[in-house]
């Protein structure tokens, strides 16, 4: 019964209970909101029964998106589905199936051993891992904190009326959270980088060298967040340009995600850098 599950159980439960949210702000009858909840929590058991059973290394992109992706649905079913109602919903789902469509379009792990961690240097490889699985955390909370910062800040110079559309939390609010992403994602970043370069001089795998497109990417990804850092606390900047370089760096950070590992394909289930 497990082994049929697929992505498309999931994803489709996901995007039923996007569509009810949408027709709550619309139509605020409260079966709607029930019946989105429960989607959300059938789409979120599916998704935990195909980790559970599949067991797609984290270490490769196709594992990587779906274990972020649903860690972002336990945190939008246990923080924002119950306490602040269905605007959230609009932000959190979305990027939640894209993530999951990412992981479809990547069609499955590489490595034919289906286990979460590499089994060389398996304590390194969970620091390295659990590091960059932290940073995307972070920076996806970061990223929706930012979508909503400016989706507000329109809100406010359109002079939206209060209590019609989106109901969404305030600038100061969503700053603050999104200062704390900043703040958390650039350590675990730098400990994942670090340990992912230590990884691959040291592994046993045919490396491909330091002009792999992900390698590259992934080093600017982490320049890009010590600019911004700096940015942030050395000259001050804050509000809609804050919000931009996050959601930028959140786009930088997918395009990492998804290219290619730098190892020969025999030796996929190695890890290396993030």
């Amino acid at each position: 019964m497990i082994d049929r599950i697929s992505l498309t159980c999931f994803g489709a439960s996901y995007a039923v209970a996007l569509g009810l949210d949408c027709l709550y702000i619309r139509w605020p009858v409260r079966f709607n909101r029930i019946a989105s909840l429960g989607f959300t929590i059938a789409g979120l058991c599916a998704q935990t029964a195909y980790l559970a059973y599949r067991q797609p290394p984290l270490v490769e992109a196709f594992g990587y998106l779906l274990f972020l992706a649903w860690v972002l649905a336990i945190i939008h079913l246990v923080r924002v589905a119950p306490h602040h109602g269905r605007s959230i919903s609009l932000f959190t789902l979305p990027l939640v199936m894209i993530l999951v469509l990412l992981a479809w379009m990547l069609g499955g792990p590489a490595g034919s051993s289906a286990h979460f961690l590499s089994r060389h240097n398996p304590l390194v490889n969970s620091i390295h891992v659990g590091s960059l699985a932290g940073a995307g955390i972070t920076l996806s909370l970061g990223f929706l904190g930012s979508c909503m910062y400016l989706a507000r800040s329109w809100q406010l110079r359109s002079k939206h009326v209060p209590g019609w559309g989106l109901r969404l939390p305030s600038l100061e609010t969503l700053e603050t959270a999104i200062r704390w992403s900043i703040a958390f994602t650039f350590p675990l970043m730098t400990a994942g980088l670090v340990l992912g370069v230590g990884l691959g001089a040291i592994g046993p795998v045919e490396w491909e060298g330091w002009t792999n497109s992900r390698v590259i990417a992934t080093f600017i990804l982490w320049i890009d967040f010590a600019v911004l850092l700096g940015l942030r606390h050395g000259l001050g900047v804050r509000g809609n340009f804050l919000s931009v370089l996050v959601i930028v760096a959140f786009g930088l950070f997918i395009l990492c995600a998804v290219l290619p590992h730098p190892t020969t394909p025999k030796f996929s289930d190695a890890s290396l850098v993030p």
